[in-house]
This record gives C-alpha cells, structure tokens and sequence, in this order.
C-alpha cells in the first residue's frame, strides 16, 4: 500500500470557522484503490423506498484487498456540496451503487412517483460511512465526513426533483448484471424531521483535528 500524505486537507478547518460550503470531490474509484487516497462510502443506501444492494467490496483507507472478502458498501460518494445554515437550503450529491436491471427500473418507477405526487416515500437514506476516509498529515487515517446514521435528504420540490441515472459500466473482470452507475441529485435539503443531528462530524488536517459542520438554523416544527 502506497502512503502518500494528504498536504491539503478534504475539509479545511475554515470551511468550519468561516461557514462555507461543505464541498469536496475525487474519484469514486479510490474506493477500492490500496493506495493511501481519500475514499467515502456506506454500507446501505434506499433512495425513494428502493434499498440498493450491499454489493460492492469497498476498501477502509488503511485496509489490504485480501482482508475484503465480503461486500462492504451499497454506495460510493464522490461529490457533495451543501449551502451553508445562512444561505437556502441545497444539498448535491454523486454517488455510485452497483445497479441492477430491476433497481433501475424501480428508481425510474420511484422518480416519476415522487414528481407525480403519488409516492409514499421522498427520502434519500443513508447508513454507516466508513471510518478511514483520508490519511492525516499526522500519518493517521481518520474520517473527513461523517454523518450520524441515518443521514436523509429530501427534494427541494419534489415535483421537479432532479436524479440523475447513469449508464453504468463493469468494474474490473465482474460478469455480475450490475454495473457500477454514477446517481447525481441537485437541489436536495436534509430532512430535519427525520434525521434529528444538527450538525454532520468533519475531520480536518490531524486525525485529532475534528470539528461539526451545523446543518440548519431552524428547528422542525413540533
């Protein structure tokens, strides 16, 4: 495994001190890359009632691929930027899933419903990030974003929601009917009544080096 040090850090403590976006991206593929690369993914996601599947064998950041035997992750992050509590409410995501046939004919079905105003559920959820996302320039792998369980959005107007669905493509030698596709969403917010933190855990330049990013200005109504 390859140690290279981070210089920069994937959320500077000013982003913090100084409310700016939480923004960041990379390639999805570190992954399941044994280099020293910042990586981000959970263990399920369920996007508009349809759970995608556990499939992929994602790697922590200081993990070998012979100690990943079995799926991982259900998604991969690989771009978020959410407006901060003095600004409207958006969130952006990208994330990748192993996709199949059936799901993303669901997530198609599940789409139009939700625009529709006929679904039962408008939420995107998702569960346990990994642990070690970035190596620290103390040499130590720690977490640069790490929601509580549970982290949800919703779509700003849910009758022009926009998700987007990629074509996909098959990662390495898989013959497995489900390609790794790329699901991007625009002008999200966090569902409040849902996901009841009031602020997401970010990891800075030391792996001591930690801080909360608010995530609103306003309490759910009770």
């Amino acid at each position: 495994m390859t140690q290279i040090m981070n210089m920069e850090p994937m959320i500077d403590r000013s982003v913090v001190e100084e409310s700016k976006n939480l923004s960041f991206t990379f390639n999805s593929l570190n992954a399941f890359s044994e280099d020293a690369v910042v990586r981000c993914w959970f263990d399920t996601v369920s996007i508009f009632g349809v759970e995608l599947g556990k499939d992929l064998f994602a790697l922590e950041g200081d993990q070998a691929r012979s100690e990943c035997n079995s799926p991982t992750a259900a998604a991969v992050l690989s771009a978020f930027d959410m407006a901060p509590p003095h600004e409207t409410g958006s969130v952006m995501f990208e994330i990748h899933v192993a996709l199949t046939a059936a799901n993303k004919n669901a997530l198609k079905t599940a789409i139009a419903n939700v625009r529709k105003g006929k679904a039962t559920d408008n939420t995107i959820v998702f569960g346990t990030p990994n642990e070690s996302q970035e190596l620290k320039n103390d040499g130590k792998w720690s977490f640069f974003f790490a929601p509580k369980q549970g982290l949800t959005l919703i779509p700003c107007d849910p009758r022009t929601v926009d998700l987007e669905i990629g074509n996909g493509e098959l990662l390495g030698g898989t013959t497995a009917d489900a390609p790794y596709t790329t699901i991007t969403g625009f002008n999200f917010v966090i569902d409040g009544t849902t996901w009841k933190e009031v602020a997401i855990d970010v990891g800075h330049d030391s792996s001591s080096d930690k801080g909360l990013y608010a995530t609103n200005n306003v309490s759910a109504a009770g």
